[in-house]
């Protein structure tokens, strides 16, 4: 649509109504963006029932998987599950809760729950979740591995 036949007020609001449109088509992009994915071993990508599958979303922070630490800036924006994909096997998982128990009155964190080492084995073809209990601070949280359908 051209907009030379039109006012300068009527060209002003199509081109506030143009970049208004993208901006909320870019907005609704961002929320339609599918879970992130990570393969974490070598090679190609191994079919589904040649693989496991672990998913965890925020709170929850995977650290480390079989010593390999994972880059927790493209892990862990809020909201969005994420889904890594391991080879079968014995697996040790460090993860923690991102939860602050409490804050001093400059609000930084005086306790933050502690890295939690699992150790699992995975199935080809599983699917698993990261799941997780919050405890009073003196306890800390729980973290596990459960497989899921």
């Amino acid at each position: 649509m051209s907009i030379s036949g039109l006012t300068p007020n009527e060209q002003r609001w199509l081109r506030f109504a143009r970049s208004t449109a993208a901006v909320l088509l870019l907005c609704l992009a961002g929320c339609a963006t599918p879970t992130r994915e990570w393969h974490l071993y070598e090679g190609d990508p191994l079919p589904e029932d040649e693989r496991a599958v672990l998913e965890f979303a925020y709170p929850v922070e995977v650290l480390s998987v079989d010593g390999h630490k994972l880059d927790s800036a493209r892990l862990h924006p809020a909201t969005k599950p994420r889904r890594l994909y391991l080879e079968p096997g014995p697996c040790v998982i460090v993860a923690r809760h991102g939860v602050i128990y409490l804050l001093d009155e400059e609000d930084r964190p005086i306790v933050r729950p502690a890295p939690v080492r699992i150790e699992t084995e995975l199935e080809a073809g599983a699917h698993y979740r990261l799941m997780y209990r919050i405890g009073p601070p003196q306890e800390g949280v729980d973290i596990w591995v459960e497989e899921i359908d």
